[in-house]
């Protein structure tokens, strides 16, 4: 069983609770520390950037190819997905983890 992510009132950005807001949080990916985790719940896919990619020493091997279309940025310009990559994710340390 999975256990929600939550806060207290006095914790949510301005106050109260507001799905538009993302959250910036910090986890551990395939056993290193990522610093800067951007929680969208208004986004229809997870974003890996090349840097993270080759920081986490991953390589094409870790790849599921991606069939599908085109990613449409804000800007207009479109770009093909490198693929799906599966890795550990962990929140908070010792006890608290998640």
């Amino acid at each position: 069983r999975s256990v929600p992510l939550a806060f207290y009132l006095e914790e949510l950005p301005g106050g109260s609770a507001n799905s538009q807001i993302p959250l910036l949080v910090r986890a551990d990916m395939a056993n290193y520390d990522v610093r800067r985790v951007l929680v969208d719940p208004g986004s229809l896919c997870d974003i890996m950037y090349a840097h993270l990619f080759q920081t986490l020493q991953l390589d094409e091997t870790h790849l599921t190819p991606y069939v599908g279309s085109d990613l449409q940025g804000f800007n207009g310009a479109t770009t093909k997905p490198w693929g799906y990559v599966d890795l550990i994710v962990t929140f908070g340390c010792e006890e608290t983890a998640k």
